[in-house]
């Protein structure tokens, strides 16, 4: 057979392969050339963003491995990514999010598993060559070869994490991840989304070797050609699939090593993984399936339970999730490319803020110069970072003059304004010289139109609302001024990028965006105690609906003096619908502050929570009951604790404190944790629906303190019947 000219004429693509004759292309996205030792080289190059396996790459990439199979001058196959920097994402997200029934998302798989097996089936031999991260998809796909050479470059990474899309392996990964490796690593992979680096991948057996990235592609060809040489039919790596673990082969150590891995993870399931979260539980299911019937039949169940998974509403909620939070990490990481970072910081304070803001600098090779309140907190703050972070450095900053040098100065003093202001106002002076310099302040609710005053040169002043705990809290909200210049926003965002947090633009109000809906939870959590709601039904309701931190225990987690502070100040600025209940003076005027010092709500012990405490709830009046909570009672204390939540987002949206619903959702999931599974507070309530949604909250405020009016946006919304992302349920 002659090289075919077919597919390129009909496809009208170009494509340029690495080395070689061009022998087809199949749209954009995928090369098949001919090199001079006769090895075929299939490339895969998604235009313009990540290579992801939607269902018309997979299409395409069928008829590649039909065109490979039959030319005969190729007489072994690569695989390889066109990308610099990755080699494969998996399936396309955004292809998931829409599949609107089950039968269409098992569709897709079955339609994916086709192509593998196909992959599976070539005569020839065939090798993979990996660099960067193969995840998802392309690690399946990877699988499906004789033999995985990959770079060993510390971004060469392998993993499955479609369990934090809601979903599980659709391609063959639940099946062919355990028969590969150790099966406590899989079981890692597939229902905990860890990844494997290039040396576990070695160790496992993952992949076969791992070369120089410049090495990577003249050492897969080097393996095919050797394979071409030494390599029977029967001796291919995928016919051995079906008989390790099989029914038929299965040994009883064996047996015995798969049933106790299984029982280890589904006990950690329990512990770890809330029911809501229904994808690993399934994930499990599924493997245990194949391990105990077959390849065959594993793959039949990875297909059903991909199919049910992927058309439900959790799995859209996450990816949709997951989608927004991409967008924020790549805008970050654009300013980052185009103004970049910076390398000398400068933080005042080292408290708990402005201490973790120290570590996760130093830790990005950022050097620190901090400052405390005297020159000898300084010299041993100073001391105890370089002590524990060894690549940067750490300096002793005793007097404003000595953080000169500083690209950026973060003021992360206690949240109080006259504090802020005397720092603010005695570094601007010091800084008088050093005129380029970005001074942010980590304030968490005062308003910067409060502080910028204080500020010789406003243009470079703005907002950074760190939340605790720094180092595991990924969002930072960013507040510019209306003088604030945008070159210096988009600086402050490169720094974010660096440091690996989240960003989002929030404008300057009381509270910002995060804590102003918080402060509003809390407090409804509250007046739901002090109406003689039991304490612990307001926490299991809470939990239930997926809160990681339930309000009481969150206030504890706080510190009661200081969440009461912010409430108070929230209530000067907004009214009465921020009103403190008298149930919060009682606590604070007895001393109980929680989790710091090891009472509050509840009893804690090491920082560990020891049950609620007796004397708090005495001297707060609020009670605790030992009959369960009852579905009518909790779907109260839901509404009481969610639905003014909402209304209050929508006052947001209004003021354009954001812009956008999803930047409300993002936010509030990374920011206090609202459950991911559920889409974010403004798609929950698009699923309860407009009409209920005002309707329980003119109920609400009617009839419990302090009277409210729903928000204007909310009313608007009613009369056109459209919820926040589109047209209300009940249209």
């Amino acid at each position: 057979m002659t090289v075919s000219q077919t597919i390129l004429d009909r496809n009208n693509t170009e494509s340029i392969a690495q080395d070689g004759v061009i022998l087809g292309a199949w749209g954009p996205e995928l090369t098949l050339s001919l090199l001079p030792s006769q090895v075929g080289v299939l490339t895969l190059n998604v235009p313009g963003r990540a290579n992801t396996l939607s269902t018309e790459i997979i299409g395409n990439f069928s008829k590649a491995l039909t065109m490979a199979e039959k030319e005969d001058q190729i007489k072994a196959l690569i695989f390889r990514s066109a990308k610099a920097d990755h080699f494969a994402y998996g399936a396309d997200i955004k292809e998931i999010s829409q599949f609107g029934t089950e039968e269409v998302a098992a569709n897709h798989s079955r339609h994916g598993h086709k192509t593998f097996q196909q992959n599976l089936n070539i005569t020839k031999p065939t090798v993979v060559a990996i660099h960067g991260p193969c995840l998802g998809g392309g690690l399946e796909l990877a699988l499906c070869y004789d033999k995985r050479i990959c770079s060993d470059s510390p971004t060469t990474m392998f993993g499955l994490p479609e369990v934090t899309l809601g979903v599980v392996p659709g391609l063959g990964g639940t099946q062919r991840l355990p028969r590969k490796i150790p099966m406590k690593q899989a079981l890692e992979v597939i229902l905990m989304a860890q990844t494997l680096n290039v040396e576990e991948a070695l160790k496992y057996t993952l992949v076969d070797e791992s070369v120089a990235l410049e090495d990577l592609m003249k050492r897969a060809e080097e393996v095919a050609l050797e394979l071409c040489h030494s390599q029977k039919p029967e001796d291919k790596q995928q016919y051995k699939y079906e008989q390790k673990y099989s029914k038929e082969t299965i040994t009883q150590e064996e047996s015995k090593q798969i049933a106790s891995a299984l029982k280890t993870f589904e006990r950690i399931l329990k512990m770890r993984v809330s029911e809501n979260y229904p994808a690993p539980y399934l994930a499990i299911e599924t493997i245990k399936c194949g391990l105990e019937n077959g390849l065959s039949e594993g793959l039949q169940k990875e297909i059903e339970s991909f199919g049910k998974l992927a058309s439900s509403a959790v799995a859209r909620n996450l990816i949709a999730f997951s989608f927004n939070k991409e967008i924020a990490v790549q805008s970050a990481n654009r300013s980052l490319s185009q103004v970049g970072g910076i390398k000398e910081l400068g933080v005042i304070g080292a408290g708990t803020m402005g201490r973790g803001i120290c570590e996760v600098s130093l830790k990005a090779d950022i050097n620190v110069s901090v400052k405390t309140s005297s020159p000898q907190k300084t010299k041993d703050e100073a001391e105890r970072l370089n002590s524990k972070n060894p690549k940067a450095i750490a300096n002793a900053a005793v007097s404003y003059d000595h953080l000169s040098g500083c690209e950026l100065i973060i003021e992360s003093v206690y949240e109080d304004l006259e504090v802020k202001k005397e720092v603010l106002s005695n570094l601007s002076q010091a800084m008088s010289s050093n005129p380029d310099v970005i001074i942010a302040t980590n304030t968490s609710s005062i308003p910067l139109d409060s502080l910028r005053q204080f500020v010789s040169n406003q243009d470079n002043f703005l907002g950074l609302h760190f939340f605790n705990p720094v180092d595991r809290m990924p969002l930072v909200e960013v507040i510019p001024t209306n003088a604030t210049k945008p070159a210096i926003q988009k600086k402050a965002v490169a720094y974010l990028s660096q440091i690996g947090k989240i960003p989002i633009i929030v404008k300057d109000c009381p509270g910002f965006l995060v804590n102003r809906l918080l402060t509003c939870l809390l407090l409804d959590a509250v007046r739901l105690a002090d109406e003689g709601i039991p304490v612990n039904w307001i926490e299991k309701a809470a939990s239930d609906f997926g809160m990681p931190i339930p309000p009481f225990e969150l206030f504890d987690e706080l510190s009661w003096d200081i969440a009461t502070a912010c409430a108070i100040y929230m209530e000067k600025s907004f009214g009465k619908r921020y009103t403190t209940p008298i149930m919060v003076s009682r606590a604070v005027s007895l001393g109980f502050q929680g989790k710091k010092s090891n009472a509050g709500c509840y009893l804690w012990n090491d920082g560990k929570k020891a049950g609620l405490n007796p004397e708090f709830l005495s001297g707060a009046q609020v009670k605790s009951s030992e009959e369960p909570l009852d579905e009518k009672n909790r779907q109260i204390i839901l509404d009481r604790l969610f639905l003014p939540m909402v209304d209050e987002a929508a006052r947001c949206l209004e003021e354009k404190v954001v812009r956008k619903a999803k930047e409300i959702d993002l936010a509030i999931i990374i920011g206090i944790g609202f459950p991911p599974f559920r889409g974010g507070l403004l798609k929950y309530a698009d699923t309860l629906g407009i009409d209920y949604i005002v309707d329980k909250l003119n109920d609400i405020y009617k009839n419990y303190e302090p009277k409210r009016e729903v928000s204007k946006l909310l009313n608007e919304m009613r009369s056109t019947a459209r919820g926040f992302y589109g047209p209300s349920k009940e249209a």
